[in-house]
């Protein structure tokens, strides 16, 4: 049981890890493409799970303005 909890939690910081690294190379991207970004779309961008950031990732290369985030988000969180 120990044994299996250890080997849980070290899977878990993994994926947190991944997931936070990816939440903040997409935050440097947009904020290169659309200047800075409000509190509260960072907020929601560091809790997309990674695969959401990966399809946010190229998205963005076709990102315009704030209003193009904006819409994109809309579009895949409830």
């Amino acid at each position: 049981g120990l044994l299996r909890g250890i080997q849980e939690g070290i899977q878990q910081g993994l994926t947190q890890g991944i997931q936070q690294g990816e939440a903040e190379l997409t935050l440097r991207q947009l904020r290169q493409k659309v200047g800075s970004l409000p509190v509260e779309l960072e907020t929601q961008i560091r809790s997309l799970p990674v695969d959401r950031l990966e399809e946010l990732g190229l998205a963005l290369l076709e990102f315009q303005s704030l209003a193009d985030l904006t819409s994109w988000l809309e579009g895949v969180t409830p």
